[in-house]
């Protein structure tokens, strides 16, 4: 197994100041997802160590396409085997929470009479699996005190089903979302370690099974809350100082470019968003992806980014930016924003997408209920948009009903990596504006 440790990424300790926080939340923390693909024919020691106890016929891992393929055949009862695959290298909660997202599809399940058949998740979890009572299906802590901690609505069909589980040293709490229905919080017996480990496998001890297991990723995330660096802040909030008469300018084109967006922000705001979203994105109509796409057609968005082009520092290509500000419990930094990446001129040539932005958690109005923003992304494409990410936020003034920001990539260069984003709201009277700094991830929910 490598001894690779994977932490926190060093562009987001490197650019930010950690802000220590009197309680301690728990879910999924800001960070950079790293995934852990399966191809067919493609050796797995790369990434993955095979392991088999003890080794017999009948128990194989295989990888295919898109996923990793488990078969067990146990001799008898009373005779305990297994087969695992563990991710290479490890992982550290210093200062964070880790998040393992996977899907699971359980094809067959043979048990005998009085035995029993289990797929193991990591840090001591399994699920247990029984013949023809599939209701009987449920998690257990099978390391420590074999403890019964929930039902499983997953069957032996052949269904993919999407898990999420966070590891937190902090508060010593481990939770797990079954198709995005949150299944249990769990404080395990043996206090979490400041090393995790990934490892998941097949094991009975009478009977067979087939189970696949695809789409693993990990996230090691912010336990805490997060400040951009007053070196990569300063710069953006000194030209977002110099450019506030111009953004104030753009007051009327603003507010008629929210009412032109109403109709999709309302849309955007009755999608479910759930964790599974941030690893296998969201189900977007083809009537509001229509509607989004077309959007730039409105002449009050057209009178926007003509105005915006005349006086702001915007290059010949930029992207456009339709969002809507929410929260989520299960979001450490507790605000996102659900929304589109487009082009600004119509460009079939670059792909557009739907996407869920969160933020580190700095003061800011991010994640207000009922706000919409909208932005220019300059000079980059959607595709170029996606990722890691910063912004700088301020009050507009008095006269006006919206916060402005400097939003782009690290560090932050106005009108060369970064754009102008307002965040306003129509119906919302008051919204609590904050001189802020962060950083952001922007996930790839759908592309257009």
């Amino acid at each position: 197994m490598s001894n690779n440790v994977y932490g926190i990424d060093p562009t987001i300790l490197n650019s930010s100041v950690l802000t220590g926080k009197r309680s301690v939340d728990t879910g999924i923390g800001f960070g950079v997802p790293r995934s852990f693909p399966f191809q067919q024919a493609v050796p797995l020691t790369d990434a993955w160590t095979i392991t088999k106890d003890p080794v017999t016929t009948g128990w194989s891992v295989e990888p295919n396409d898109g996923f990793l393929r488990f078969e067990a055949t146990s001799v008898g009862n009373n005779h305990h085997e297994q087969v695992t695959a563990a991710i290479n290298g490890s992982f550290s909660s210093t200062n964070a929470t880790i998040t393992i997202a996977f899907q699971l599809r359980i094809n067959k399940v043979n048990t005998l009479v009085g035995s029993s058949e289990g797929f193991n998740f990591p840090q001591g979890l399994g699920l247990f699996l029984y013949q023809n009572a599939p209701s009987d299906y449920y998690y257990k802590d099978i390391v420590n005190e074999n403890r019964f901690l929930q039902h499983s609505k997953i069957k032996a069909d052949g269904t993919w089903h999407r898990i999420v589980m966070t590891i937190q040293q902090s508060g010593n709490v481990i939770m797990l979302w079954e198709d995005d229905e949150l299944m249990f919080t769990w404080n395990p017996v043996q206090p979490i370690g400041e090393i995790v480990e990934a490892s998941f496998g097949i094991w009975a001890n009478g009977g067979s099974g087939s189970i696949d297991l695809g789409d693993v990723t990990v996230l090691v995330g912010l336990n805490q809350q997060a400040r951009l660096s007053r070196s990569v802040a300063q710069p953006a909030q000194n030209f977002l100082t110099a450019h506030i008469t111009t953004v104030q300018g753009l007051a009327s084109y603003v507010t008629n470019a929210l009412a032109a967006a109403e109709p999709v922000a309302e849309a955007l705001r009755a999608i479910s968003v759930g964790p599974g979203a941030l690893f296998w994105g969201l189900s977007i109509s083809p009537e509001l992806k229509q509607a989004a796409q077309t959007m730039h057609q409105d002449p009050r968005i057209t009178a926007l980014v003509t105005q915006a082009k005349q006086l702001l520092p915007l290059k010949k290509e930029f992207s456009f930016y339709i969002g809507i500000g929410g929260s989520a419990s299960w979001i450490i930094s507790g605000g996102y924003s659900l929304g589109f990446l487009l082009n600004a001129t119509p460009n079939p040539s670059e792909p557009q997408f739907a996407v869920l932005t969160l933020n580190a958690g700095a003061a800011t109005n991010i994640g207000i209920q009922a706000s919409v923003d909208i932005g220019f992304v300059n000079p980059q494409t959607p595709r170029e948009s996606l990722g890691l990410g910063a912004y700088v936020q301020v009050d507009a003034g008095e006269a006006v009903q919206f916060s402005a920001g400097i939003s782009g990539g690290i560090p932050l260069r106005a009108g060369e990596n970064a754009g102008l984003i307002v965040i306003g709201g129509l119906g919302v009277s008051v919204l609590p504006v904050d001189v802020a700094a962060g950083l952001t991830y922007t996930f790839n929910m759908a592309q257009l």
